[in-house]
């Protein structure tokens, strides 16, 4: 990160909510379009708030005020690490990555979609690998359960 970058990670705190349900709904929206919708608007929100900001180490890149990323792990399992379109291909989803890598030092295991060739192509390039395909668990859609390890 240089003085120039804007982008700050920070852990993510109780008020944050709101923004991380509206981020992972658009991106949701424009990055998986095929995924089906699982919950509405307004469960997203509580969801996002009651459950996922208390289960998870959630934390977040923000330009500014925006929350434009974020990542959610839970001991070495990676909930989610999501990067608005816009704000992709500028290296925020390597800085939660490696942070994911610093939190989880040991290993990293999480799912892809089968139709997200993109988040597959951006994992692999980093390190990790497919182990097994598998069904989505919440979406049921088929996907693969991804690791990293460090090397050695």
């Amino acid at each position: 990160m240089s003085d120039a970058d804007p982008i700050r990670l920070r852990k993510a705190t109780a008020a944050d909510g709101a923004a991380l349900a509206e981020l992972f709904l658009e991106t949701r929206s424009v990055s998986m379009a095929y995924l089906p919708s699982i919950r509405t608007t307004a469960e997203t929100h509580a969801w996002m708030t009651d459950t996922i900001l208390k289960t998870f180490d959630v934390h977040v890149a923000t330009d500014g005020a925006e929350i434009v990323a974020f990542l959610a792990l839970e001991g070495e399992h990676l909930e989610y690490l999501y990067v608005r379109a816009g704000y992709q291909r500028r290296r925020i989803g390597d800085r939660l990555l490696d942070l994911a890598k610093e939190l989880s030092p040991k290993r990293i295991e999480f799912f892809v979609f089968a139709e997200n060739t993109p988040a597959m192509a951006f994992y692999e390039a980093r390190g990790c690998r497919k182990l097994k395909s598998v069904v989505v668990p919440e979406e049921e859609e088929p996907g693969w359960l991804y690791e990293w390890r460090p090397t050695a």
